[in-house]
């Protein structure tokens, strides 16, 4: 033997249901907005813990874009393309428009490296004295010292390519965020909604 059971929904109960669909997708994507808000300040630290930064260029470069209730996705993203190497699972070459190449000044670490701003002033400040630089072999050499048996120095050199080593965890750390905040920003929204619908 079976049972059935027919559950419906009078008319001003399923105007309810829909304003509460409205509702519900209105304030998740107000949700959504807020997290993604959050996700860019999250980026934004993020930026200051992995790269050495000597301006705000790279934090102005994160952007977020808001959710509606038509298409519930937030986004956020860097449209910097020299952060955008570094983001795990994009795995980019840093190309080049030069003929001679992309060049790179050689250090020890990267706290070490000179701005390319940097490195164009001191390059022409060595071109005004007696020991010039000179090319060899692809690589940009200094005497330390004058006559020809003075020792060299790499200045840098030019590569075709040069392989990027990603290291900042985008999704790690948007994806925390969302799952540390949406619940709670979302409850919070639709809640107050409810108090403020009742009649």
């Amino acid at each position: 033997m079976s049972a059935e059971l027919s559950v419906t929904l009078d008319a001003k109960s399923l105007s309810q249901f829909r304003t509460l669909l409205r509702a519900s997708r209105t304030e998740a994507a107000k949700s959504l907005t807020f997290v993604a808000e959050k996700a860019q300040d999250a980026w934004r630290l993020e930026n200051h813990r992995v790269f050495k930064l000597r301006s705000n260029w790279i934090d102005v470069g994160v952007r977020k874009q808001a959710a509606t209730s038509g298409n519930l996705i937030a986004r956020v993203g860097t449209i910097d393309k020299f952060a955008g190497r570094h983001v795990i699972g994009v795995d980019q070459e840093k190309g080049h428009n030069n003929p001679h190449g992309i060049f790179v000044a050689p250090y020890a670490q990267i706290e070490n490296a000179k701005t390319h701003s940097k490195i164009r002033a001191a390059l022409r400040s060595m071109m005004r004295t007696k020991t010039k630089p000179f090319w060899r072999h692809g690589m940009l050499l200094r005497r330390i010292g004058k006559g020809h048996d003075a020792p060299l120095t790499v200045l840098g050199s030019f590569r075709e390519q040069i392989r990027i080593k990603p290291r900042f965890d985008a999704e790690g750390v948007v994806g925390g965020v969302v799952q540390r905040e949406f619940p709670r920003i979302y409850e919070r929204l639709i809640l107050r909604w409810a108090e403020q619908a009742k009649p």
